[in-house]
């Protein structure tokens, strides 16, 4: 697999490469429980910052056999410009197929990612074209709202005054539209349309013979999608759940087809709702809360069943080693200036029946300067080795503890380290990061013509 961009104008190419991935074609199940092995091999990312002769698309056998061909190996690396070098990653699924859990220390489903070594390169002129990359992005959020106005077969040379009155009506249509959105007329006809809209929606909610309409299609048309949302808000939230009607009709779309199948049929249903009222003679409030506690779905069930304690879900990612490298550029020629390693990652996220845990972990991380000529220290920072140290980081994050009644519970464990301040290397990674362009970055840019309009 090769997914591959190119930038001709700013001579640069990106791109992921994935020599193969295979998967265990039949589930192997033993003893009630269910083992899946899946590989990704060789999963990289490149970023090319000298783009010397793009890809032809025709003929197409010589375009792929060349996309091929750019995929590069791992004991073979021909390539420099790869930022993430590819690696090899594992993924094991783990499923209990059990009806009942006969032990707690057995989850429900349990997915491990392994990986060995994770490499990532990235030099100047790399970093540099991709944070002109992010501010063109920018750029162009910035200016899409006036893209509308401009002009498309004319250039200001050959027709200045067409692109005057781009630059006057891009200036004064945001003007006028928040104008009129502040007039007296249109919050009147603005409320009409809600008042309309909603008692369409709770029509529609309520009543399993209500058919489409094309009123309610027109002011969907009409109506933002953040009024749609708010309107639709307002019409839901005191309506309790059981009420809702889930209707099918005839004419559907794509979405409805799809998910049909997870609806119960609307016809059962509503028998159901009737014989219920017939025979058993409730009060209006007996009959909702008759209602809620038939609301409890097979999931709450079975969860309520489980103990607090049993873990209904795992992943677990591991990395033996993070390695980070800063290189500098001269005449696309690469020379290392940071390296940085992190040593002994994990990273653990548990699901239980009413709360969730993750956990990370890193054993151990060291930063090695390249940059400064005679340096007595060339390990600027890494931690300091103690009796008895097993983790120089950890992390608990708990959703709902079990422990306590606060909703959240964060537990951050950090040992000491030494770090070593090199003021030329300092300097030398603030010039790598910053952008030459950054006088003309989208928020000064868009600062400047908010400023201009008002």
């Amino acid at each position: 697999v090769h997914v591959r961009l190119e930038d001709l104008q700013h001579s640069f190419s990106a791109g992921i490469t994935l020599k193969s991935a295979a998967a265990t074609p039949q589930q192997q199940e033993v003893m009630g429980t269910t083992y899946k092995l899946a590989t990704l091999n060789e999963i990289g990312v490149y970023w090319n910052d000298h783009l010397v002769r793009p890809i032809s698309a025709k003929p197409e056998e010589k375009f792929k056999q060349e996309m091929r061909n750019l995929i590069s190996h791992q004991n073979l690396l021909t390539q420099s410009f790869y930022i993430v070098r590819p690696v090899t990653t594992s993924i094991a699924i783990t499923s209990n197929n059990n009806d009942i859990v006969a032990e707690q220390s057995i989850p429900k489903k349990v997915i491990n990612v392994l990986l060995e070594a994770l490499q990532v390169q990235v030099s100047e002129i790399q970093l540099q074209q991709i944070l002109e990359v992010k501010e063109r992005v920018e750029i162009f959020r910035v200016r899409k709202k006036y893209r509308m106005y401009r002009p498309v077969k004319h250039t200001p040379a050959v027709d200045p005054i067409r692109w005057w009155k781009f630059l006057i009506q891009s200036h004064l249509d945001p003007i006028r539209e928040r104008r009129r959105t502040m007039s007296a007329d249109w919050l009147l006809k603005r409320r009409e349309k809600r008042l309309r809209y909603m008692k369409l929606w709770k029509s529609k909610l309520l009543s399993s013979k209500f058919s489409e309409t094309d009123e309610l299609c027109k002011l969907e048309e009409e109506l933002s999608y953040e009024d749609i949302a708010y309107f639709r808000s307002l019409v839901e939230a005191p309506i309790s759940a059981e009420k809702l009607v889930k209707r099918e009709t005839a004419a559907k779309g794509w979405w409805e087809w799809g998910t049909s199948f997870l609806s119960p049929a609307v016809e059962e249903e509503n028998v159901n709702e009737q014989v219920i009222e017939n025979e058993l003679k409730l009060s209006g409030e007996e009959r909702d809360a008759f209602f809620d506690a038939l609301n409890a779905t097979n999931s709450n069930i079975q969860d309520s069943e489980l103990p607090e304690t049993y873990v209904k879900s795992k992943i677990q990612i591991s990395m033996n080693q993070i390695q980070f490298s800063l290189c500098g550029s001269h005449n696309h020629e690469k020379f290392p200036v940071l390296e940085g390693n992190l040593f002994g990652l994990s990273i653990e996220h548990a699901s239980l029946p009413a709360s969730g845990v993750t956990r990370v972990e890193l054993h151990s991380f060291e930063v090695t300067d390249h940059f400064t000529p005679g340096t007595l220290y060339p390990i600027i920072a890494k931690p300091t080795m103690a009796d008895g140290m097993q983790d120089f980081f950890s992390l608990i994050f708990e959703q709902n503890p079990m422990s306590s009644d606060n909703d959240l519970h964060l537990e951050i464990d950090v040992n000491s380290s030494d770090i070593i301040i090199q003021p030329q290397l300092i300097s030398r990674i603030l010039q790598i990061f910053s952008s030459p362009k950054a006088s003309h970055s989208p928020k000064k840019l868009e600062a400047k013509i908010e400023k201009h309009v008002e």
